[in-house]
């Protein structure tokens, strides 16, 4: 059993009882919402080493503060079987989230806020379940302020990286798009799952969904999205390395919640054409910029 804060430089166990399925599972756009939903067009990659600056910026100063020394991370249990969405959901909930949402917890504003899983958002016509959501806590009270980001789990292989197509540079992407045609980038269960990252987007009011099958991780900001239409582009990142997966969704969410914070609408920072935010805000320091900037969705949640 090691520490916790070693287990951000070690690999996620794989597990000795995952199930391959002999054909990969189908993404089904099952709700209306996500049928309603139109993907974005392109995908911009965005570089493991920018998600990492911003977990770097936390981890460092988690040692300075000496937070969490001590502190073992949850030992794999050999016993474990990985078959379907629900073992994956399970299975991260200790080896993947648990480490993540404990330095956020203590890098962030104290009491700023709050994740919650199997949550349903209920729009006017239509609603949406998220499998793990982070938002802004509302003081002394149940209640959340706003929405900065969206995990979604999946069936094991469900996510193909080449599903994704080819990613473009920002400079690719500016140069095609003045061309007038863009390419799609999305196909299959891809295209599927960006629906529902336009759909999560949509109600929840963040830029910044993800997606974790136990094999392959997503990281998609829909820094174009408008509503139910996704936009000529997004911001992807696919880790497959299990060395990164940690780091990679650590820093993912300490940017989401910067954004929700003090919202912008340029996230060309995420392509390095712009300087990297490197720290979050300073703990004792509460923001308010987001808070109420949903739809109105926030306070009609329930769990189920």
């Amino acid at each position: 059993m090691g520490l916790l804060l070693d287990s951000f430089d070690e690999a996620l166990e794989l597990g000795r009882y995952l199930v391959t399925p002999p054909t990969r599972p189908l993404a089904v756009a099952s709700g209306e919402s996500t049928r309603r939903a139109e993907e974005p067009k392109v995908r911009i990659n965005v570089p493991f080493s920018v998600w990492n600056s911003f977990a770097n910026a936390a981890l460092q100063a988690m040692e300075a503060g000496r937070h969490f020394a001590n502190e073992s991370s949850p030992k794999w249990n050999d016993a474990r079987y990985i078959d379907v969405e629900g073992d994956v959901a399970e299975a991260s909930s200790m080896y993947l989230l648990h480490a993540i949402d404990s330095v956020l917890s203590a890098y962030l504003p104290a009491g700023s806020f709050r994740f919650m899983s199997q949550h349903t958002l209920h729009g006017d016509n239509f609603s949406v379940r998220a499998d793990r959501i982070w938002g802004l806590g509302i003081p002394d009270t149940l209640d959340l302020g706003a929405y900065f980001a969206i995990l979604d789990f999946k069936r094991p292989t469900l996510i193909d990286p080449n599903d994704f197509g080819r990613a473009l540079t920002w400079y690719e992407f500016n140069r095609r798009n003045s061309t007038g045609y863009l390419a799609p980038s999305f196909e299959n269960n891809s295209q599927v799952l960006l629906k529902q990252a336009v759909s999560y987007s949509n109600l929840y009011q963040t830029k910044f969904v993800a997606f974790f099958d136990w094999h392959t991780l997503v990281l998609v900001v829909l820094a174009d999205a408008q509503r139910i239409l996704g936009g000529q582009y997004c911001f992807v990142t696919i880790v497959t390395d299990r060395k990164k997966m940690m780091r990679a969704l650590l820093g993912f969410l300490v940017r989401a919640y910067n954004a929700r914070i003090n919202p912008v609408e340029d996230y060309t920072d995420l392509a390095g054409s712009g300087n990297l935010e490197q720290t979050a805000l300073s703990k004792g320091k509460r923001g308010t910029g987001g808070l109420g900037s949903g739809s109105g969705e926030s306070s009609r949640h329930r769990r189920r």
